[in-house]
């Protein structure tokens, strides 16, 4: 630690640890399982960093869409925080990461209207939390078709991406193609902002190994539901240390022979042994998501007075928002409460 890193980050890394004090912890997460109903589990949300937002919603929303608009908002405010405390060197990497909730935003809009769903129905589950002005996302959910909201997003660096395969999903009519450039897109951003030596190097592997995950998760996919389901090639991000190529050649294994080519990175065993109890791939996606947990604990608590502590916090404050959507979630849809725990990152 130097006496630049002190007069740069202390103030900050202060105000960081304040803001992750207020995170769930592992008990509190697992309690709201115990919600009877949307209100019990309002209540008991209320009693989380999530109350100011919900008290100011509750006036004109309930159930679902109120725990889900005050998930959103409860993020934007946190981000928005961060992005004021956190020191000019980080601010690259910190927006780049916030940038991930543009990418779930334009995703889920463009599916919704691939899939015909109504725009109060998109609208309901999108997170303001990215770096989009928030009605510019109202503006491209208004729109009639997939066509038209892309066309919207012209100007932005989203709409740019996405123009550059345009073609080819005219061509193919497969909404993956635009869906998996915008994730490609937000991952080169993210990596790209991550340079140099040091902690950079512990942020780095952050995010080699989150888009290793994903990787993984998407050759499992493409394996279970069948090769001509997607285009694996056009699903793969580039930027993880098992690298695309690697993963391609992977294609015509099984699950468990893909388990063992991926034992070097990542040991996916325990999920393996609930997989053959039900081929759910969801437990792999939930161990590799409490192993990305983990890690960014670690560089929360390793990285003191540099930007490791920073984004360490912003994996802690996502990991926390998934924890209830998918609580929320199994609520709606009448998931039992002990397959919900199983995919809960504690």
């Amino acid at each position: 630690m130097s006496f630049r890193d002190d007069v740069v980050y202390g103030y900050p890394n202060a105000r960081i640890k304040s803001m992750k004090s207020r995170l769930m912890g592992a008990e509190e997460t697992m309690k709201l399982l115990s919600a009877g109903s949307f209100t019990d589990l309002v209540s008991m949300l209320e009693r989380t960093d999530l109350a100011g937002e919900l008290t100011g919603l509750s006036i004109v929303h309930s159930g679902p869409d109120l725990v889900d608009r005050a998930i959103g908002m409860n993020l934007a405010r946190v981000y928005s925080k961060v992005i004021r405390v956190a020191p000019a060197e980080t601010l690259p990497v910190v927006n780049a990461f916030t940038g991930r909730w543009d990418v779930y935003n334009i995703k889920t809009i463009l599916l919704g209207k691939h899939l015909g769903y109504g725009q109060k129905a998109i609208e309901a589950r999108l997170v303001p939390a990215g770096r989009l002005d928030a009605r510019v996302l109202l503006v491209v959910n208004a729109q009639e078709s997939v066509d038209e909201a892309v066309f919207h997003l012209g100007g932005t660096e989203y709409g740019e991406a996405l123009i550059k395969v345009y073609k080819a999903y005219k061509k193919s009519g497969d909404i993956s193609v635009l869906t998996s450039e915008l994730e490609r897109h937000h991952y080169r951003m993210l990596g790209n902002s991550a340079r140099g030596g040091g902690d950079w190097a512990r942020i780095r592997s952050l995010i080699e190994f989150e888009i290793d995950a994903k990787n993984i998760i998407t050759l499992m996919r493409h394996v279970y539901a069948g090769k001509e389901a997607f285009s694996l090639e056009e699903s793969l991000i580039d930027g993880g240390r098992l690298g695309v190529q690697r993963l391609m050649k992977m294609r015509e294994y099984d699950i468990s022979r893909i388990v063992s080519a991926v034992k070097s990175r990542v040991d996916l065993t325990e999920p393996f042994k609930e997989y053959e109890k039900d081929t759910f791939i969801v437990h792999f996606e939930t161990a590799l998501e409490r192993m990305l947990y983990v890690k960014g604990m670690r560089a929360f608590t390793l990285s003191t007075l540099s930007v490791g502590s920073i984004v360490g916090f912003l994996y802690l404050k996502e990991a926390e928002a998934g924890n209830v959507r998918k609580i929320v979630r199994g609520m709606e849809f009448g998931v039992p409460r002990d397959r919900v725990a199983e995919t809960l990152v504690v």
